[in-house]
């Protein structure tokens, strides 16, 4: 009789049932101890494989207690970080450090917006294709300077161009010759 594992793993497998058909197919007690010899076999190498696979297993489980470890390591080092910025940010809001905005009188306020509104007339009035300016109501001027375009390959200066960063916007214009009047590059 031959020995088939998946019988012996199957759900529905009768431990007597099977007894009674291998005594049934034996004849004579040297072939029941040939297969009590084979099952024996089948038991040892099963009883390897699942050392075997207890023995990785038991490795993973190492492995992953020493990951896991890390991780709780690293959790605790930001749990603490988290707890001290939490803490500077609080005492921040309670001790007043951050400037209070200046209170500015209607006359400065509307000295500033007249600066402000000179300033980007004047620009609209050097730089072509400018006029509109003007339109967005927060439009500051950051900065402006000359700047000079180089050659992307020979690094080598091609012209002089005018620069102004504004708050929502950065403008490039090249200079006409022999006047104040700038050109807006066209993108």
């Amino acid at each position: 009789m031959e020995l088939n594992l998946n019988k012996f793993s199957g759900v529905d497998f009768n431990p007597e049932k099977y007894v009674k058909e291998v005594s049934q197919v034996c004849v004579g007690g040297l072939e029941l101890q040939q297969h009590r010899a084979k099952v024996q076999a089948l038991a040892e190498e099963t009883s390897a494989a699942l050392k075997k696979n207890v023995y990785h297993n038991y490795m993973q489980f190492i492995e992953t207690a020493k990951e896991i470890s890390h991780l709780e390591s690293e959790m605790y080092q930001l749990s603490h970080l988290l707890t001290e910025q939490r803490s500077l940010l609080s005492t921040l809001a309670s001790s007043g450090l951050t400037p209070a905005a200046p209170l500015e009188s209607p006359q400065q306020e509307v000295k500033i917006e007249d600066k402000r509104e000179n300033l980007l007339a004047t620009i609209a009035e050097k730089v072509e294709g400018c006029a509109s300016l003007l339109d967005v109501k927060d439009r500051k001027l950051n900065y402006e300077g000359d700047l000079i375009e180089l050659d992307p390959v020979e690094n080598t200066a091609l012209h002089r161009v005018h620069a102004y960063l504004l708050t929502d916007i950065l403008l490039i214009a090249t200079w006409i010759s022999n006047s104040d009047i700038i050109n807006l590059m066209k993108a």
